[in-house]
């Protein structure tokens, strides 16, 4: 079966099935206001959502992280 018939957007929903928990809740406390990672944050543990566009990161002076989510990842969040 082929994929032509599927709207482009499909493969990016199914997608979203494919997140973990801790994936899944980090973009939802995303919605809200961006985060700072905490000095031991370890960033590997949301690392794929930064790679998969759905999260933006800003290293801010104090060497912390800032999160912020992006519109792909408003999308991709569970409601």
């Amino acid at each position: 079966m082929t994929r032509r018939n599927v709207p482009d957007d499909v493969g990016e929903r199914s997608s979203r099935m494919e997140l973990t928990d801790l994936e899944r809740d980090f973009l939802r406390k995303l919605l809200g206001e961006s985060w700072v990672s905490p000095p031991t944050f370890d960033h590997e543990i949301v690392a794929r959502l930064v790679e998969l566009g759905l999260v933006e990161t800003e290293p801010l002076p104090s060497g912390d992280i800032e999160y912020r989510i992006t519109d792909a990842g408003r999308a991709a969040a569970p409601a």
